[in-house]
């Protein structure tokens, strides 16, 4: 995108000691050049959601109107949909024994590379079809937006669009 380059990793069971412990020692690989998010796989309806919200929040970054600070909180508010930061890591945070969801970005493409090398030797199981859309995703995410599901939404790329939609509308 741009300038900026990006790595999408879903694991299928997340199986580490302190979560918050071990994005902490990602960041540190990159010595601070890599933003890193992750979440709960069930709270992505597949690549384009992700890419999608990213998109917004490096746009609202160039034009200087991220809703926070930090992109990659940016980036998980606009995935959850809300301008909450505790609400979002309640909803959609990474979990510890459940699926998980790494998003990494970084204008320095040897950066990301080291932290994807770190993440993919380290004993989690990766899996991208954790990633894909599914009903029972499309429900969950409905049921935590307070949104009902009806015909304009039973389209894999309208439900996407909308998500994207709520994620361009987040404001400070």
């Amino acid at each position: 995108m741009g300038n900026i380059f990006t790595t999408v990793i879903g694991v299928s069971d997340l199986d580490v000691k302190d979560v918050g412990e071990f994005i902490d020692d990602l960041r540190k690989t990159s010595n601070g050049g890599v933003s890193i998010q992750a979440v709960c796989a069930d709270a992505v309806y597949g690549l384009e959601h992700i890419l999608q919200a990213l998109k917004i929040t490096i746009e609202s970054e160039k034009r200087k109107i991220t809703l926070v600070e930090r992109p990659e909180m940016d980036l998980l508010l606009r995935i959850s949909c809300t301008d909450q930061i505790s609400r979002a890591l309640k909803d959609i945070g990474l979990r510890n024994q459940a699926p998980g969801c790494f998003i990494l970005f970084s204008k320095e493409k040897k950066k990301l590379i080291k932290v994807t090398r770190r993440i993919c030797n380290t004993h989690l199981k990766i899996d991208d079809s954790v990633l894909k859309p599914n009903k029972t995703k499309k429900e969950l995410i409905c049921r935590r937006l307070g949104v009902q599901l009806n015909k304009f939404l039973s389209n894999d790329d309208a439900f996407t669009s909308y998500l994207s939609e709520k994620a361009a509308l987040l404001t400070k």
